[in-house]
């Protein structure tokens, strides 16, 4: 089975864990901000889009304070583009800021990150820096299932021209997570 294939399976995998959260029982009863009923301490999520696209993303993070929470993300993605292969390994820290509500709820969030990158494309390796920033709206269910979107800015500072790829310096991001908030 070869990459592309286990990254369609993962990316359905995730699209039947999305159709049950919006399914669930909790989704029809209140999707509102849940903060005061229960302490919610970690969130896990993970991109199913990108899964599509040969881009796999996780990250978990826990709450720092009632605004702010933190965590390791790391993502691998395997990609062709005008017959050139090339992988990347990214593993780095991502701070979520959620200034008008309590974090791990239903609301708007800010959520700068930096990520060490090692890419390789026809035998050659480069690394460097990701460093960007996201905004964007978070919705948490009763039951810990949890939907984020957003768009934002990175730039990358490592400079792939020796791979045959143009990817250093600004461009734009998006912003697509399912969750489990614990």
């Amino acid at each position: 089975m070869n990459n592309l294939t286990k990254f369609n399976l993962l990316g359905l995998f995730f699209l039947s864990i999305l159709t049950a959260g919006f399914a669930s029982k909790s989704y029809a009863e209140d999707t509102a901000n849940k903060a005061e009923d229960k302490v919610t301490k970690y969130n896990i999520s993970a991109n199913p889009i990108g899964i599509f696209a040969g881009v796999a993303n996780f990250d978990i993070e826990w709450n720092l304070s009632e605004n702010i929470s933190w965590g390791p993300t790391v993502s691998y993605s395997d990609v062709s583009s005008n017959g050139i292969r090339g992988t990347a390994l990214c593993y780095g820290a991502v701070l979520t800021l959620t200034p008008t509500h309590k974090i791990f709820a239903t609301g708007a969030f800010l959520r700068p990150f930096v990520e060490y990158a090692v890419a390789t494309a026809n035998a050659q390796t480069a690394t460097g820096l990701a460093l960007g920033t996201n905004v964007g709206y978070w919705w948490f269910w009763k039951n810990g299932f949890n939907v984020g979107l957003g768009f934002g800015y990175q730039y990358l500072t490592m400079n792939l021209a020796s791979l045959g790829l143009s990817a250093a310096g600004g461009r734009g991001t998006g912003l697509i997570q399912v969750g489990y908030s614990f």
